[in-house]
């Protein structure tokens, strides 16, 4: 279902920075290997967010998995998966693979992975979705971002509003001129007259819900 497929999108991509032992948020740059091409780093700082994405060529998967392993091993960040991963048939050192055909009718691999800080409370995650396949490797794209836990039971309330009706993610496209679910883009303030109990009014009280929680996050880990 399309709703909860962008739910995920927004769970991965709301992200914050890095920090490990003496270093505070926004120290530590996420890195791309060499072989990274069309490289994009994009800072979302009201939700101490950063992403890189990047895509590759010829490559093996594991090339990928032991380049952020090593990234993430050296800011004391752990695999919580890799006390389980004996024996597991996932190639590369993956923590997740699946095959599919995508949209466009062709097929696709995506393998996932996951790291933990033993500092505060966040996660790293890296995915990468492979597209083509010739005799020199595999091609396709990579996304590896950060993010702080915090309380994410507003983005299920936001799925709920706006899978109630299908016309509500329409009519919020609308209003918005954004996304609905990229909150990371809207700004309530811009609103300044909202009727009450409108769908818009409810839709943004959930986003200064969520802008709420990533505020107190910053205030006690990024002050």
């Amino acid at each position: 279902m399309m709703i909860h497929r962008y739910l995920l999108v927004l769970l991965f991509a709301v992200t914050s920075q890095v920090f490990a032992e003496s270093l505070t948020l926004w120290q530590v740059e996420l890195e791309a290997p060499d072989y990274a091409i069309n490289v994009v780093v994009e800072d979302y700082e009201k939700y101490f967010t950063k992403t890189l994405t990047f895509d590759v060529e010829a490559i093996d998967p594991a090339e990928i998995s032991d380049f952020y392993s090593n990234l993430f091993e050296q800011i004391n960040w752990s695999d919580p998966l890799a006390a389980n991963s004996n024996g597991s048939n996932i190639p590369g050192g993956w923590s997740g693979y699946n095959i599919h055909m995508g949209t466009n009718g062709k097929p696709e691999a995506i393998y996932v992975k996951g790291w933990q800080s033993d500092n505060v409370p966040a996660s790293g995650n890296l995915k990468l979705v492979l597209s083509s396949f010739d005799g020199e490797g595999y091609s396709g794209s990579v996304t590896v971002a950060v993010m702080p836990t915090v309380d994410m039971s507003p983005l299920f309330k936001l799925n709920q509003l706006i899978s109630a009706d299908p016309k509500n993610i329409f009519l919020l496209y609308q209003e918005l001129n954004e996304n609905p679910f990229e909150i990371w883009k809207i700004e309530a303030s811009d609103f300044p007259t909202v009727i009450d109990g409108s769908l818009l009014h409810s839709y943004l009280e959930i986003v200064r819900e969520i802008e709420n929680n990533y505020q107190i996050y910053g205030e006690t880990y990024a002050p």
